[in-house]
């Protein structure tokens, strides 16, 4: 490497030293050249990984609209009277076709296994649900039957949003630039789910013919809240979209089509107690059509929106790919000059151009050129620092999101304990592990009569136990022990390093201190609660077989009167 400024011996011939000079004068611009073109190819490269990503995540992003979109045909198939099934029944098989075509392009070696087998557990619990409640007589099915049926498809999009939030996470780790892009599709996908849920609450009074529950009621207002939220972000966002082919805005047709007709309609049923005044009766099956009629520009603005975004990719690719080009084209361009001009003027212009010469390597070793005071770049130097410091505080800005959606993918959002899947991940990791310290033990706990206490104090009121129990939990056991809620009522404490005696001890201090809890409401009202615990663990054991042992023991425990220990 050149670590100094060469310097040319006067008594060498002139021809030897112009050629020398503008030998290191190609050189350098070769090599300026050389790094100008390798970041050229370095942002190509990049942005054509980022496009194999992006459309990956548009697919899962896709994937997950069939699968909101197949409640429509589902909602028909169980709402329709018994001459319409068979074509409600095909147009739902249809549905599910799809359905499975793109969950199936979809998943891969990058969703861990444990999303994926809860995606396929909970979309074949649903349509199980959907295909017996649709079989029965249209008098016999009831209320509880379609609104089940509708809330385990809920449950199963959910599965699929746990994908999708999984994804985002791994693609902004690797690659923060597109964390703009991914919110935006996500807040789209959720835009269009949160109006299909929104149509689907009245489905189950219409064909019960009866007023919407209260607390469906309560959960409906909060979806149309979150819609209303997404909405009003999104909305801005919308307004450079380019014109529909028919000439109109993609934003007016929305605001028209759904904000204005769909919700409407949707909310005269509710209003109504879902008898309308005047006019024929709205049933559920045209109530199901026409509301997923008003939901298309909706989806018409989540392609477009994201379409738009691949346009912006494909643009930086070509900028990149015209950037190489240029640089290699200047570089050709730069090296002919030089030595047109050394072969024409080498005697009439020695000293200018050495002159020159040494500007050009004086540069490409950072050193000052000749010309201008210092003083004349203080301004530029301070606004160089000024936007170093801008990119430094949005680097500082897209870690500190990369972290809260760390949290938000290990941590439960009700009780701040850690979720399934992470618990499962280190459950997975210490019952592999040949060490004598890292033998684990699972205690499984399930809060005796839970449903009582939501129907009896509401369900704010299950939520406070739900957070007042995880203080309990965490605070009894040690610092090093794992707790997570498991799911709905059930939480997990994974111990490491304990016999299964100390285990169950442990277990009894947790029952000892749930019993001593008193969960105070805000209306003055104490709860006092039981818990059942099921113990199973040691050396050995796949972290599968331990948890289906400690199930089976708080299963014997609830069997037994609840309040009980059982070890698996």
């Amino acid at each position: 490497m050149i670590e100094r400024l060469p310097t040319p011996h006067w008594s060498t011939s002139l021809r030897i030293r112009l050629w020398v000079i503008a030998a290191l004068t190609i050189l350098c611009t070769v090599i300026l050249a050389s790094l100008s073109t390798w970041s050229w190819y370095a942002e190509l490269r990049q942005a054509r990984s980022n496009g194999e990503v992006i459309n990956e995540f548009k697919e899962l992003l896709d994937a997950s609209n069939v699968l909101s979109a197949e409640r429509g045909p589902a909602n028909a198939f169980m709402a329709g009277p018994a001459s319409d099934q068979p074509g409600l029944r095909e147009d739902w098989m249809l549905a599910r076709q799809r359905t499975d075509a793109a969950i199936a392009a979809v998943l891969g070696t990058e969703v861990p296994q444990e999303l994926e087998e809860t995606l396929q557990r909970q979309l074949q619990h649903a349509r199980q649900l959907v295909l017996a409640t649709a079989s029965r007589p249209p008098e016999d099915r009831g209320y509880d039957d379609v609104h089940g049926a509708i809330t385990a498809m809920f449950r199963a999009h959910d599965a699929i949003e746990s994908i999708i939030r999984h994804e985002a996470a791994r693609i902004v780790a690797a690659s923060p630039e597109l964390i703009d892009m991914i919110y935006k599709g996500m807040m789209l996908a959720d835009l269009r789910e949160q109006a299909g849920r929104l149509g689907s609450y009245v489905i189950a009074p219409l064909v019960a013919g009866e007023p919407i529950r209260p607390a469906l009621m309560i959960e409906s207002q909060a979806v149309r809240g979150r819609l209303m939220a997404l909405w009003l972000l999104l909305e801005p966002l919308a307004t450079t979209l380019p014109p529909a082919p028919d000439g109109s805005s993609y934003l007016d047709r929305t605001r028209e089509e759904y904000i204005l007709k769909g919700l409407a309609l949707r909310d005269r049923l509710v209003q109504a107690g879902h008898r309308p005044h005047s006019g024929p009766a709205l049933d559920p099956v045209v109530f199901s059509r026409l509301y997923v009629k008003t939901m298309r520009p909706l989806e018409d603005l989540r392609r477009v929106m994201i379409e738009q975004s691949l346009q912006d990719h494909d643009r930086r690719v070509a900028r990149a790919q015209n950037g190489m080009l240029w640089a290699a084209g200047l570089t050709v361009a730069i090296f002919l000059l030089i030595v047109a001009l050394v072969i024409s003027l080498q005697r009439s212009i020695f000293n200018p151009l050495m002159d020159a010469s040494r500007s050009i390597i004086a540069l490409a070793f950072d050193q000052p050129a000749p010309a201008p005071a210092r003083q004349h770049h203080v301004a530029e130097i301070r606004l160089v620092h000024s936007a170093l410091e801008v990119v430094a505080d949005k680097l500082n800005e897209r870690r500190r999101m990369t972290e809260e959606l760390h949290l938000l993918a290990t941590t439960d959002g009700l009780t701040g304990l850690l979720n399934r899947r992470t618990i499962d991940g280190i459950g997975d990791r210490t019952s592999e592990s040949q060490r004598a310290s890292d033998v684990p033990h699972l205690i499984l706990a399930d809060i005796d009569h839970f449903k009582h206490i939501n129907d009896r104090f509401g369900h704010p009121a299950g939520d406070e136990v739900l957070r007042e129990l995880a203080l309990v939990l965490r605070r009894t056991v040690r610092a090093t022990d794992h707790v997570a809620r498991f799911g709905g009522e059930e939480f997990a404490v994974l111990l490491e390093g304990v016999s299964r005696a100390e285990a169950a001890l442990v277990a009894r201090k947790l029952r000892k201190a749930v019993r001593a809890m008193v969960v105070r409401l805000p209306d003055g009202r104490d709860i006092r609660l039981t818990v059942s615990f099921g113990v199973a663990g040691g050396r050995g054991l796949a972290w599968g077989e331990i948890v289906r042992r400690a199930d089976q023991a708080l299963y014997t425990a609830k069997q037994a009167g609840r309040d009980r220990i059982r070890l698996g």
